[in-house]
Order: structure tokens, then C-alpha cells, then sequence
């Protein structure tokens, strides 16, 4: 029996009432007439700014995974590469289970690349994020008293990023012997099985050499930083826009507290989470629920909205199947 739409279901069950949920705490407290008079006020801008933050974070990500793409990356242009992300990001953020992840992974793959090689680069990016993630974490609690529950976040996720990044160096410097292990394993298996698990578990570990490459490495390095700069230049830009407090060290705190619940399961659109997000964040900061929360609506517009709008319009210029053997 297939279990896998029930699964759908449940994860949208528990993400819309999370939305819901979250969406309540941020509203119980917040007079919705004074958040739109906050949301008027706002510096046009700044706002055109921090917009112009999300296109270069998001060029930035085409250029990191080019680098990822390797020797591949000949069959993917900016364009094509752009579009893939836009669509892969506009899946994640209404659809539960990374769908828009597997989605990219196939619309590249599908252009010679392989999509256990696409796929393979894509894990690759998450590894480079998640070690992103645990040095912004670790900066952030060392500037500011942060929450228990995002202490907690935190540490988990700082120390499944060490070994994550651990795992992966160590299976690029002994992919051979890893790629000899499991087709010893894969022996087992029917000859038509193992044929096709050798040829993907070879993509797999290729798209690792990357990591033994110190110019490769210097590069992807640049770029991450480039991507969490960025995504941290709109936060900043938009707490101008209203007017509120905390700089830098707010825009770090806020894309910190949102990382911590966004990777709660299925909530469409994040709505709800990034208005009560926004307002644990800028509460250490004296700023008040009702700006917080204007805060919240704007940060959301400008991060999400182009994404998700991006995504549709790639949908109409990507291929979705492979070009026919001549």
C-alpha cells in the first residue's frame, strides 16, 4: 500500500496548523490598523534596496552553483541555472517535503548534467549552508542572550553542520575506496541493478572532487558569503525603512530566528512564521509587537513574494523533458 499521499496530507495537516498557530501569536497583540499606519510609513528606498539585497543573493546562488556544477557547468547557463533556482525556491515555500529541491535537481539534470549529479551539488550547497548558518549562529549568541529554544536550534544544527562538513571532505578524500566499498555491497543485487547503481553512485561521489580543489573551495567559500551577506542586507535595509532599532546585530538576529523555525515541516508560504519570528527577534531589541509585525509583513513581501512570482514565470520558460536521443 502506498503510504506516501497520506504522508502529503499529514504534512500539510501540521504545517497549515503551525501557520495557524504562529499566525495567532502574532496577532493577538497587534491592532491591525496601527501595523498598516507603520507599513505606510515605510522608505521606498529602502525597500527598492533591500529588493535589489534578494537579486544579488539570488545571482549569487546561480554563481555558487556553477561552481558546484564543475566540469558540468558547461550545460547550464545563467539562465537556465536562475530559473531552476527560482522554481525549486517557489516549490519549497508552498509545498511541503523540499519538493522544490528534487524539482531543480531534475530541470538541470535533464541538460546532461545527471540528475544524481545535479542532486549531488545541491546537497553539497545545503552542507555549505548549514555551515553558513552555525558561524552566523555562533557570532549572534556570542553578541546577544539569545532564547533557549533557539540556543538549542542553534547548537543542534552547528554541530550536524561540523559533521556534515566533516563527512563530506572525508568522502571526497576517500571517494575511491568509498565507491569500492559499496560496489562490493551493491554485488549482492541483480547484475541489472548494480549496473545502474555503479553508474549513479559515480556521479554521486564526482560531484565531491569539487571539494578537493583549493581554489574550488576559496570560491565556494567567497560566494556563501556572498549569499548570507546578502541574505542578511534586506533585514537590514528594511529595519531602516521603518525606522526601527538594532542595525546590523537585528538583521543578523532576525535571519537567525527564522532559519531556527522555518525548518519546522510544511508551512505554506511561511506565513505566520516570519511575523512571529520577526517579533521574538526585534523584542530583544525593545522594538514592540506592532511594529515587529509590520516588520514581518514587509521582510516577507520583499524575501518571499519576487521568489514565488520569479518561479512562476520560470515555469513557462524551463524544460521539463529531456530532449529526444538522436
Amino acid at each position: 500500500m502506498d503510504t506516501r499521499p497520506k504522508s502529503i496530507w499529514w504534512r500539510w495537516g501540521l504545517g497549515l496548523t503551525l501557520g495557524s498557530v504562529f499566525l495567532y501569536l502574532s496577532l493577538r497583540d497587534v491592532p491591525l490598523a496601527e501595523a498598516w499606519d507603520v507599513l505606510r510609513r515605510a522608505g521606498i528606498n529602502w525597500v527598492l534596496l533591500a529588493l535589489g539585497g534578494v537579486a544579488l543573493n539570488n545571482a549569487a546562488k546561480v554563481w555558487r552553483w556553477q561552481i558546484l556544477l564543475a566540469e558540468r557547468r558547461q550545460h547550464v547557463s545563467f539562465g537556465l541555472a536562475l530559473r531552476a533556482i527560482l522554481a525549486g525556491q517557489m516549490f519549497n515555500y508552498l509545498l511541503p517535503m523540499r519538493a522544490g529541491d528534487l524539482s531543480r535537481a531534475y530541470l538541470v539534470g535533464i541538460q546532461q548534467t545527471g540528475t544524481v549529479y545535479a542532486l549531488g551539488t545541491i546537497a553539497l550547497e545545503k552542507v555549505l549552508d548549514t555551515l553558513m548558518y552555525a558561524l552566523l549562529f555562533v557570532l549572534t549568541a556570542l553578541a546577544l542572550p539569545l532564547p533557549a529554544w533557539v540556543d538549542n536550534s542553534g547548537f543542534t544544527l552547528t554541530v550536524l553542520s561540523l559533521a556534515m562538513g566533516l563527512g563530506a571532505w572525508l568522502l571526497a578524500r576517500y571517494s575511491g575506496q568509498a565507491l569500492t566499498l559499496l560496489l562490493r555491497i551493491a554485488k549482492i543485487l541483480p547484475p541489472r541493478w548494480a549496473h545502474n547503481l555503479e553508474t549513479r553512485l559515480r556521479d554521486a561521489l564526482r560531484t565531491l572532487q569539487v571539494v578537493r580543489s583549493g581554489r574550488s573551495l576559496t570560491a565556494l567559500g567567497f560566494w556563501s558569503l556572498i549569499v548570507w551577506g546578502s541574505a542578511v542586507f534586506p533585514n537590514w535595509a528594511l529595519l531602516h525603512a521603518l525606522s526601527l532599532p538594532g542595525g546590523w546585530s537585528a538583521a543578523a538576529a532576525v535571519l537567525v530566528f527564522l532559519q531556527a523555525v522555518i525548518s519546522l515541516p510544511g508551512v505554506p508560504g511561511r506565513v505566520g512564521v516570519f511575523q512571529y519570528a520577526c517579533i521574538l527577534a526585534l523584542a530583544l531589541f525593545g522594538v514592540a509587537e506592532t511594529p515587529a509585525f509590520s516588520y514581518g509583513l514587509l521582510l516577507q513581501a520583499v524575501a518571499v513574494l519576487p521568489v514565488v512570482l520569479g518561479g512562476v514565470v520560470s515555469l513557462g520558460h524551463l524544460r521539463w523533458r529531456p530532449l529526444p536521443q538522436e
